[in-house]
């Protein structure tokens, strides 16, 4: 419920994402592994990032909080 996933994704000027770095890892913790990956999962499908026009940025810190999913 209170789980939150945080990565860092690097981009390339056009919103390319190029890294996934998964910031606040638990290893032993199956649930939040799964929410990790399709997080990622999700980024990935999401690329190339729409970013603002004449904005580029290397990185972005992303959050997301699967308890707050609505299906």
């Amino acid at each position: 419920k209170d789980m939150m996933v945080e990565l860092r994704v690097h981009l390339l000027p056009d919103g390319t994402v190029t890294k996934i770095d998964l910031l606040n890892d638990r290893p032993n913790n199956a649930a939040f592994q799964r929410a990790a990956d399709s997080a990622r999962r999700a980024v990935m499908l999401a690329s190339p990032l729409k970013l603002p026009s004449g904005k580029t940025f290397p990185t972005l810190l992303l959050r997301f909080h699967p308890g707050q999913v609505i299906e």
